[in-house]
């Protein structure tokens, strides 16, 4: 009775994550950030990657209903890179390129683009390639700059391919 008792109350509460999840996903959609951050907050806390960016993109911009913290940001955006979320390491390793947040690193830059793209985001093997490929923080290696671009390029879908030269 105990062990049905205890499976009951977990679909319970897995089955009300998912409804939160997907409500703060339609008002975080729809820019109702109010909703969202109210929906979201307790799926992120619980270590949802999804929800963890959400809360990072709500808090770095602010506007529909709320104010920006940057700082609450990076801490939002860390959680989810460190889970897999490749959009969450890309934006760290954009702000620590650009020394926005941070002191301008272009080491730290690296390592985070480098785990983006470890992740699966085109974006981060293109620009990880260029790294490489120039030289830039690290000493020049066009073996690897190499593999991140044709890494990069398989994965770009045939339409983007398709060169617009006559």
């Amino acid at each position: 009775m105990k062990i049905l008792i205890t499976i009951l109350f977990t679909l319970l509460i897995s089955t009300s994550t998912i409804a939160d999840y997907n409500t703060g996903a339609n008002a975080f959609n729809s820019g109702d950030y109010r909703t969202a951050y109210k929906e979201l907050l307790p799926v992120a806390n619980k270590g949802n990657a999804e929800a963890q960016w959400a809360m990072g993109i709500m808090n770095y911009h602010g506007g529909n209903g709320m104010l920006s913290d940057i700082s609450e940001a990076v801490a939002w955006f860390k959680k989810a890179g460190n889970q897999g979320h490749s959009e969450s390491s890309l934006i760290i390793a954009t702000m620590y390129f650009y020394g926005e947040y941070f002191n301008k690193s272009k080491r730290k830059s690296l390592e985070w683009m480098e785990k983006a793209a470890e992740q699966g985001s085109v974006l981060a093997m293109y620009r990880t390639g260029l790294f490489y490929g120039r030289g830039d923080t690290v000493p020049q290696d066009k073996i690897k700059a190499k593999k991140w671009f044709k890494l990069a390029y398989s994965l770009v879908d045939s339409d983007s391919k398709q060169s617009n030269i006559a």
